[in-house]
């Protein structure tokens, strides 16, 4: 089994993947819209879409104040908080992956393989894997 250490500087390097998104909802919400299968490339920008670029500015900013508080208890060595924001941070694609199955019909796999991935992260966090 790897090193504490060897999970732990995973999982700070993996939180920043929701920091990127977050960054992207926040800069770019009409590639975002338009990525995403929300709205069609020229739509994007129009008034009636006001209403999804605002909840992906909320989106956004959930996602860097994630990223940046797990970043915080790797740069600290609160192992044991980690952990559990990292398994917490599962929450986020599976809630995602429903909404998207919901408002586009699909890609919700796109959120839900995340799932595992950060369950397995924060269980070898909080040394539960040996």
């Amino acid at each position: 089994m790897p090193s504490p250490t060897v999970w732990t500087n995973t999982a700070g390097v993996f939180g920043l993947v929701p920091l990127a998104f977050g960054l992207r909802s926040l800069s770019m919400p009409a590639s975002v819209l338009t990525s995403t299968g929300l709205a069609s490339g020229a739509n994007a920008s129009k008034p009636d879409h006001a209403l999804p670029r605002g909840l992906l500015r909320m989106v956004g900013m959930r996602n860097i104040v994630v990223s940046l508080t797990l970043s915080l208890c790797w740069y600290r060595g609160q192992r044991e908080i980690q952990g559990a924001i990292v398994l917490l941070m599962g929450l986020m694609p599976l809630v995602d992956g429903f909404a998207f199955k919901e408002a586009v019909g699909d890609r919700e796999w796109e959120h839900w393989g995340f799932v595992p991935v950060l369950i397995g992260l924060g269980a070898g966090v909080l040394g539960w894997l040996g």
